[in-house]
C-alpha cells in the first residue's frame, strides 16, 4: 500500500501550493490581462460581423432585383443576359468580400497577438 501524502497546511487551513503568500501574486494582473484580451477578442469577432452582415445585406438586394428583372424580361435572350450578369455580379461580390474577410482576419489576428504581448508583459513582472 502506497504511503498516503497529507498536504502542507497553513494557519488557515489552507493546503500548498495556496499555503504560500507569493503563490497568487500577480495573479490581479492576470485576471486584468485576460479579461483584456477577452474585450479585444470580442470587438474583433464584433467587427467580423458586422463586415459580413454588411456584405450579406448587400447581397440580398441584389438577389431581390434579380427577381424583378426575371419578371420584366420578354425573350429568352434577355433571360439569358439578366442570368448571366447576376451570376457574374454574385462571383465576383463573393470573391471580394472573401479577401476583404481575409484581410480583416489577418489584421485582427496580428492585433490579438500585439494585445498579448503587452498584457504578458505587464503582467509578468508582478507574477515574478
Amino acid at each position: 500500500m502506497a504511503p498516503q501524502q497529507t498536504a502542507k497546511k497553513n494557519g488557515a487551513g489552507l493546503s500548498a501550493p495556496f499555503a504560500d503568500p507569493n503563490f497568487l501574486k500577480g495573479g490581479e494582473n492576470l485576471f486584468f490581462a485576460m479579461a483584456h484580451i477577452n474585450g479585444v477578442m470580442l470587438k474583433s469577432i464584433v467587427r467580423y460581423n458586422i463586415e459580413t452582415l454588411n456584405f450579406v445585406q448587400d447581397r440580398m438586394r441584389k438577389d431581390l432585383m434579380i427577381a424583378e428583372k426575371l419578371t420584366g424580361c420578354t425573350s429568352f435572350a434577355d433571360l439569358q443576359d439578366a442570368t448571366s450578369d447576376f451570376y457574374k455580379t454574385a462571383f465576383e461580390d463573393y470573391s471580394k468580400e472573401a479577401g476583404v474577410l481575409a484581410n480583416l482576419g489577418a489584421g485582427l489576428a496580428s492585433d490579438a497577438v500585439e494585445d498579448v504581448r503587452k498584457e504578458a508583459a505587464k503582467a509578468a513582472p508582478s507574477a515574478s
